[in-house]
């Protein structure tokens, strides 16, 4: 549910139980503003499975491109690893005076280094993926940074980068 936010004032969605005590029970979810006295949201209420529909089909979307995604994707490790000027500053800030420089460029050297390795990581488990008929736990951890619902028919699926 921390994954769903409100498309119209950013508050997260959160769980709601109706009918607790009867065969009707179900959850849904909601804005967290949506019944606030001031600023009410007019956000749809989803179901679960209104939220794995849409992640079915924008991971299907997804997939459908992804060569064009692995082939950008390349493109960007290139930009990414291509730490050179940052080495070049590491290597001017050797000396003692300026060793706190120093360390400062060799973390955004080791931080560019690790946005590689994911990206790298990322383009291996999208070029072994196919299309899904239904909704997988493991790659909405794995691959939905969040969900921005503007409508019942307008929820936008953001994988991470």
């Amino acid at each position: 549910a921390s994954k769903l936010i409100c498309g119209e004032c950013g508050s997260s969605y959160r769980p709601k139980v109706w009918h607790s005590t009867d065969k009707y029970r179900r959850t849904i979810y909601q804005c967290g503003h949506k019944y606030r006295s001031t600023c009410r949201c007019s956000t749809p209420n989803l179901t679960a499975e209104m939220i794995k529909a849409a992640f079915v089909r924008a991971f299907n979307e997804m997939i459908s491109n992804k060569n064009e995604i692995i082939s950008n994707l390349r493109k960007s490790i290139s930009i990414i690893s291509d730490t050179s000027e940052l080495e070049a500053q590491m290597s001017a800030a050797k000396d003692e005076a300026a060793r706190s420089k120093y360390e400062a460029f060799a973390a955004q050297v080791a931080e560019e280094h690790r946005k590689q390795r994911a990206v790298e990581t990322f383009i291996k488990n999208v070029r072994d993926l196919g299309v899904i008929t239904e909704f997988d736990e493991d790659l909405w951890g794995l691959l939905v940074d969040r969900v921005v619902v503007n409508g019942k028919d307008d929820i936008q699926v953001e994988f991470k980068k």
